[in-house]
């Protein structure tokens, strides 16, 4: 089993259920890759902050940008 690092920018509706998508694939479907959230992105920290421990990713981001060259992050 691989890992496969996941970022999502905005921790909104869409983005929370991305999250619970991604947490709920090892269930669902039989892959070899698991999917490990890594970095969430939000305007703001408190937000990033908050989505981090609310849907269980690694890091939080308050620039988009940080995310896309995080190298943990696919």
């Amino acid at each position: 089993m691989s890992n496969i690092g996941i970022g999502i920018v905005g921790g909104g509706y869409m983005g929370k259920a991305h999250a619970v998508a991604m947490a709920a694939v090892g269930a669902v479907f039989e892959t070899g890759l698991r999917p490990v959230l890594e970095v969430v992105s939000a305007a703001s920290f408190d937000s990033a902050e908050r989505y981090r421990k609310a849907y269980g990713f690694a890091r939080a981001a308050t620039d988009w940008r940080d995310l896309v060259h995080d190298r943990k992050v696919e």
